[in-house]
């Protein structure tokens, strides 16, 4: 299975991630969090909520609300982990 993403599904994907760490990252650090804590929160759930949707999006099976939960708990978990590495 091949999927073919575009470019401006990558550029609306960046850009958002940009966004939400520009604008909750402080929030958080106003909240008493670190500045690594915060951006690995924003960043982790961010991306999970982004590449699920994208992933329903792209996805030509209609997905049941269990079959979109479970694979955003995957997608969060892999996101979770690959932001940990990159942040700390």
């Amino acid at each position: 299975m091949f999927v073919r993403f575009r470019y401006k599904t990558v550029f609306l994907f960046l850009l958002t991630m940009v966004l939400c760490n520009v604008i909750f990252t402080p929030l958080l650090q106003y909240a008493g969090l670190t500045a690594q804590y915060s951006l690995f929160v924003i960043t982790s759930l961010t991306a999970a909520l982004l590449t699920t949707f994208i992933s329903v999006r792209l996805s030509t099976a209609a997905l049941s609300k269990t079959a979109v939960c479970i694979r955003f708990v995957l997608v969060g978990a892999g996101c979770t982990a690959v932001t940990y590495l990159a942040v700390f």
